[in-house]
């Protein structure tokens, strides 16, 4: 009807009908759902929930609870293909934060939440999405106090959409033929109602679902060892993996041991595993460099990288992202020098104070140049922008090389060509935009400038490190292998080739189909490389020996074919 045109000739208790169907059909739009439907909570009354603490009590609206975890999880899981849930909800209170729906949450694992209400704004976080926090828009006008609100989450093919009164906020990629988990509600602070709670699609039962942490995908390549585990060596938790291999063929691979907790920052050590073998034993820890003892001192980032002239071993990393320090061993690892404190050399005063090395190796080129990726705070003052770190007498001096025009992060860098680099960041602000994308830049002058930067769709990212390495086959020509998770969340680690420098990319070839995150690449020979990541909530850091050849595109170059 057009309301304008036809205002005149309605009757008034036409009207007033009309509008009393309107709210009628607004508050029992839930309530004649299909009736496929599985309920969990319908019109208030519980009909198929886990009450695991007994805090959720049947009041005259429905379900209500408050504090944090109080979990009302659904009766079943969503299964494979497409679904939609539907609930009814009300806070009492969104000035008190926390109040959200879990998804595939097993006891205090926070997989992933959607907060209704966090300091004013609707929120997600944990692994699901990312393993970020990002706000995604004022919570007001869809989410009040003490007025429902309908909530729907719906995965049609690949594509997960989250929509609170009707309006979509957040949408992501999430395989189809992928069980997507566990559904669960719990309060925060506040005081939560559910008044209703239900699912089209496919199900599983609770006893058949797994979670999270103990779902096993398969690690490719020969014989995966898990060369850090939390809890293991009086760390709690070890991230940040770095690889190189020596002149001599050791294998060093550096991470960070957090030894209290997982948190960035912190009590955080450089520590170091040496393997003689090609990566199939490694030696026990050792702790490389510490400041403060049990004092909360990050000592982080680590890049290793290897002169191959002198054999020497650089080892650059930061002092709570604001120092650059560097040690060095001439005795393929066993032995490290003091540091040098670098930060007066390789920081200008007009950047920001945060200061990141790598993460991951850095490379020589083939006249010797030394090539460190970095980052530092943007001088306009928001995100970070990438620089190199470069040295032209075998690590006596370093200095600051090309500065890209970019807001990028965590780089890695490979040589393409004869002083041709080809570099890939994370990019420091994305926006929440979808997809994410890697950024890259190249440089004709062994990184000492760049050219412009520009996002590579074709390179799919979670907002996480990557690594690129540069492989040298026994015959034919160098090309490009590149790391990291290949979705929208830190999940399936996979490999890509490309051989025209970066600008194409080949299909990719998954090493790891569960949580992952960050990653280095090292070649072992002139057949195999070497990754070392993270993996399965940073529960552990793998090495995984791969044949090149497996890689899709890479065979017949591997074999001179």
């Amino acid at each position: 009807i057009d309301r304008y045109n036809m205002k005149n000739q309605l009757s008034l208790p036409f009207l007033f009908w009309c509008s009393c169907l309107a709210v009628m059909w607004s508050c029992k739009s839930i309530s004649t759902a299909p009736a496929e439907s599985n309920w969990f909570v319908q019109d208030g009354q519980p009909v198929n929930v886990v009450n695991h603490t007994a805090a959720w009590t049947s009041e005259k609206e429905g379900l209500s609870a408050t504090g944090p975890g109080n979990r009302l999880d659904a009766g079943l899981g969503v299964g494979k293909g497409n679904f939609e849930l539907f609930a009814e909800v009300k806070i009492d209170d969104v000035t008190q934060d926390n109040a959200s729906l879990m998804l595939d949450a097993a006891g205090p694992i926070e997989t992933g939440e959607l907060i209704f209400s966090r300091d004013g704004q609707i929120v997600v976080r944990g692994f699901f999405f990312g393993d970020r926090t990002q706000k995604v828009r004022p919570a007001d006008p869809l989410v009040r106090s003490d007025e429902w609100f309908r909530l729907r989450v719906k995965r049609e093919a690949d594509t997960v959409s989250f929509f609170i009164a009707d309006t979509l906020i957040w949408a992501m990629e999430f395989a189809g033929d992928r069980s997507f988990g566990k559904l669960s509600f719990q309060p925060g602070q506040s005081r939560m109602t559910v008044r209703n709670f239900g699912l089209t699609g496919s199900t599983t039962s609770l006893e058949d679902w797994i979670p999270p942490l103990e779902r096993k995908y398969p690690v490719a390549g020969q014989a995966p060892v898990d060369v850090f585990v939390r809890h293991e060596s009086g760390y709690h938790t070890y991230r940040i993996p770095a690889l190189v291999r020596t002149l001599s063929g050791t294998l060093l691979a550096f991470a960070e041991g957090r030894k209290d907790n997982a948190r960035d920052h912190g009590n955080v050590d450089i520590v170091l595993r040496r393997s003689e073998d090609g990566g199939r034993s490694w030696e026990p820890i050792e702790l490389i460099y510490e400041e403060g003892g049990n004092d909360p001192v990050t000592i982080g980032n680590p890049v290793p990288v290897v002169d191959r002239q002198t054999g020497h071993i650089f080892l650059f990393f930061c002092r709570e992202n604001k120092r650059v320090l560097l040690i060095k061993s001439e005795d393929n690892g066993l032995s490290w020098t003091a540091p040098r404190d670098l930060t007066q050399t390789l920081k200008r005063e007009d950047w920001g104070d945060w200061y990141a090395t790598g993460p991951c190796h850095g490379i020589q080129l083939a006249n010797g140049r030394l090539v460190v990726p970095a980052n530092h705070g943007h001088p306009q003052g928001r995100g970070t922008q990438t620089h190199m770190i470069l040295s032209d007498d075998h690590g006596l001096t370093w200095r600051i090389g090309g500065i890209p025009e970019n807001y990028g992060n965590e780089t890695t860098v490979a040589e393409t060509g004869d002083n041709q680099l080809y570099v890939n960041m994370r990019s420091s602000l994305h926006n929440n935009r979808k997809p994410y994308c890697r950024e890259v830049v190249q440089s004709v002058d062994g990184g000492a400038s760049f050219g412009p930067a520009k996002l590579d769709c074709d390179l799919p990212d979670s907002i996480c490190q990557g690594s690129v390495l540069s492989f040298q086959p026994k015959e034919g020509a160098r090309f490009l292998i590149f790391s990291n998770p290949a979705a929208q969340r830190r999940e399936r680690l996979s490999l890509r080739t490309s051989f025209d420098g970066g600008r194409n990319w080949g299909a990719p070839f998954l090493v790891y189909g569960g949580s992952s995150a960050y990653s280095d690449l090292v070649q072992l020979d002139e057949e195999r490389i070497g990754v070392l990541f993270e993996r399965d909530w940073y529960h552990s850091i793998t090495f995984s020996s791969i044949a090149v050849s497996k890689l899709p595109e890479a065979d017949g170059v591997v074999h001179g074919r």
